[in-house]
């Protein structure tokens, strides 16, 4: 019986909450330049947002998201899905199966701090 416990299959299992996994897939997503994040706009107005389906170690996970002017949008979310990719497969031990990205809105950067002359 105690020989059964040594075995990983006897141990239990892990099931990763469906908020872990949105808050690692937004955070990725606000790792590419190019998504518009605290200093955007749209940040106040919860995005991004995201939205996940797991069976087992498989993923599908939609986000919305903001994007800075004049970056292109495609450019943007091809870059997002590639990271969102990544990211739940290092962090999470998750395979990505699919990674929607909607862009809601664009955005105008944020304005650069003025130097000050002394």
């Amino acid at each position: 019986m105690a020989d059964d416990l040594d075995e990983p299959g006897g141990r239990g299992s892990l099931r990763i909450a469906d908020n872990v996994i949105a808050r690692v897939a937004e955070m990725a997503a606000l790792g590419v330049d190019g998504v518009a994040g605290p200093d955007g706009k749209a940040f106040g107005r919860g995005l991004p947002r995201s939205h996940s389906t797991v069976a087992g170690n498989r993923a599908r996970v939609m986000l919305e998201i903001a994007t800075l002017w004049p970056r292109s949008a495609a450019d943007i979310a091809a870059e997002v899905r590639t990271q969102v990719g990544d990211q739940l497969s290092t962090l999470l031990d998750l395979q990505a199966d699919s990674v929607g990205v909607e862009v809601m809105r664009v955005v105008q950067p944020p304005p650069r701090a003025k130097a000050r002359v002394r």
